[in-house]
């Protein structure tokens, strides 16, 4: 198994033993995927500002690398989708992930073939699409969405049943079908197609899969069908990342505000409280703005 293939697994599902975790953290002389564990244990626990050390050496020690860049481009996306959607999380994830776009498509030029480079250049540009489209920058949105799509077919080409395929497919559909109907035109123009539903289907297989995507699909579902105000069907995949990763108090926060969203006061306000007892000093805005909305639903109850 090539060392990307291991990185992207790791990343997409780290079960990585706590124990082995520290223990990785303490050697005085570390190898490169050595630190990459550590950085996606981190990552996945919260450790934000932990995660971002290892990237950054992972970056010095390899700077042509596009992984250093790829995994530290998912601390901003995450901020983005599952913390606050703001213009300067937006541009840093799309800043750093154009950085790793650029290495991984010159890695590409020597080895046409690797399924693994393909697969991070159709994720990222997907996420790309995914951010520009919350950003309304509709052009860049479409632009990235083909451009990831191409890469999506690549894949389909080799296995059109690789869960990567699935997920290719499911972001440009939803991109594609959710651009508002004033700017369908601008769809026309780039020649695409695609509908909402059909992306949910295609994330939906992804997300039950039991492939080292199946994370990844899970996390997009529950941000899109909050964004379609569909809350149960949010909640149903939130559970499970937060029966899978306990420590993360992102899907804790995300579980908290869905219920809210749904009408559920009560349970909203026990996990948010928990979020508030949890203080995690990576997340401290998390922190806060579950005060401020326990206080609120306190002031709804009176």
């Amino acid at each position: 198994m090539s060392t990307l293939l291991t990185a992207l697994l790791l990343l997409l599902q780290s079960n990585i033993d706590e124990v082995a975790y520290h223990e990785l953290r303490n050697l005085d002389d570390r190898s490169y995927d050595e630190i990459m564990v550590s950085g996606l244990e981190a990552f996945y626990q919260t450790d934000w500002d932990d995660a971002q050390t290892y990237y950054d050496e992972l970056i010095e020690i390899r700077p042509e690398d596009p992984r250093g860049y790829f995994f530290s481009s998912m601390i901003p996306f995450w901020k983005y989708f599952f913390i606050t959607e703001d213009e300067q999380t937006a541009e840093k994830f799309l800043r750093i992930s154009d950085q790793a776009i650029h290495l991984a498509e010159i890695q590409l030029q020597d080895k046409p073939d690797d399924t693994i480079l393909i697969a991070m250049l159709s994720g990222l540009y997907g996420y790309q699409s995914l951010v520009a489209s919350s950003e309304n920058q509709v052009r860049k949105a479409l632009r990235t969405g083909r451009t990831g799509y191409g890469y999506t077919k690549q894949l389909l080409e080799i296995d059109d049943n690789m869960p990567e395929v699935h997920i290719g497919r499911g972001m440009h559909h939803y991109m594609v079908g959710s651009v508002p109907g004033a700017l369908r035109w601008l769809v026309r123009l780039f020649g695409m197609n695609g509908d909402v539903e059909t992306g949910f289907k295609e994330l939906i297989i992804a997300a039950e899969s039991e492939s080292h995507v199946s994370t990844d699909a899970k996390m997009i579902l529950a941000y899109l069908y909050n964004r379609e105000e569909k809350y149960e069907q949010s909640l149903y995949y939130l559970y499970q990342l937060h029966d899978q990763y306990n420590r993360n108090i992102i899907f804790r926060y995300m579980l908290a505000e869905t219920h809210e969203r749904n009408g559920d006061f009560s349970k909203a306000t026990e996990l948010y409280k928990n979020v508030m007892e949890t203080e995690n000093t990576n997340l401290t805005e998390l922190t806060e703005l579950s005060r401020e909305k326990k206080e609120k639903l306190f002031q709804l109850n009176l």
